[in-house]
């Protein structure tokens, strides 16, 4: 379907906003259905169709989506649409939504986004694939990583943040035999506001084989930056982020990893040289620099004459 006229309306001014208007003026629309949920006035009675009939659980609006998905071949390739507005939204969410983009809007306290407390682990496979989440704030609501995926593709996070429950392992943690097609992208990891980061890594990619894994242009706090125990990885890439770690601030298993353009940070006392902090294909840095207590050096090292 189309974006309907009531698609501006409720989302205020600013880039969201002007996207959406432009696509509703240039006829391209949404290709497929679109759904709303307002977690303080809505009703998962209602149908979704809009803000007056908004549903008032996410959880309710993915499973309406992936039936409308799965129908028939008119829902096979589409992509779906959720706009989610709330404060504070409480739920585990156990079920993805298949070919989907998440979307928050409103504000919930000082934050310009939607705000899901809780943690959720999802599997699926071939029948949870394409779920993306923007301008969402996650909060962990307790020691254990806020968002968990066995076995799903084309994961992506975008403009969203993760703050750090006390306790909490891991902000977003990948597990299982594959996966493909991760992006995480101008996204912050953040402590809570007693300065405790995640307990375990910011990110995790804990998999047998990977196809495909882009961080790019985030701030990532973790006691691990980012901890990729995926023995085979193809297709990374990290680029651009600034990374604030305990120990570790990039630790690549696979060694395959390209790794360009990060400014990173560690607490290790001892006078930092990148071996010691980042664990990365050196053949595969460009242009990274490694700051520690004490001293900050380049990685990869610069040749001197």
């Amino acid at each position: 379907m189309e974006i309907n006229k009531h698609i501006g309306e409720g989302f205020g001014k600013g880039e969201l906003h002007d996207v959406l208007v432009w696509l509703a003026q240039s006829g391209i629309g949404i290709q497929g259905e679109v759904y709303y949920v307002e977690n303080n006035a809505g009703s998962d009675g209602n149908d979704g169709s809009c803000w007056d009939k908004a549903f008032k659980t996410l959880a309710h609006a993915i499973t309406v989506s992936n039936a409308n998905i799965a129908a028939g071949p008119s829902g096979w390739a589409s992509r779906n649409t959720i706009f989610c507005k709330g404060d504070a939204i409480t739920e585990n969410l156990t079920t993805g939504a298949t070919k989907c983009d998440i979307i928050g809007v409103g504000s919930c306290d000082a934050q310009p986004m939607a705000r899901l407390t809780g943690t959720h682990a999802f599997t699926g496979g071939s029948t949870l694939m394409g779920m993306r989440f923007f301008n969402l704030e996650f909060w962990n609501d307790s020691a254990d990583s806020n968002f968990t995926f066995t076995t799903c593709d084309g994961i992506e996070f975008h403009n969203c943040k993760f703050t750090a429950y006390a306790g909490s392992t891991y902000g977003v943690s990948w597990v299982g035999a594959t996966g493909s097609d991760i992006v995480i992208e101008n996204c912050i990891f953040r402590p809570t506001n007693t300065g405790t980061r995640f307990a375990t890594a910011a990110i995790l990619l804990d998999q047998t084989t990977c196809n495909g894994f882009v961080c790019r242009n985030n701030i990532i706090e973790g006691a691990v930056g980012i901890d990729i125990d995926s023995t085979t990885l193809r297709q990374g890439y990290i680029d651009n982020n600034i990374i604030v770690a305990t120990t570790y601030v990039i630790d690549d298993a696979s060694q395959t990893v390209i790794v360009t353009n990060n400014q990173m940070i560690t607490d290790e006392t001892t006078d930092v040289t990148p071996q010691e902090v980042c664990s990365v294909n050196i053949k595969l840095a460009a242009n990274n620099t490694v700051s520690g207590a004490t001293k900050s050096c380049e990685m990869p090292l610069k040749a001197t004459s």
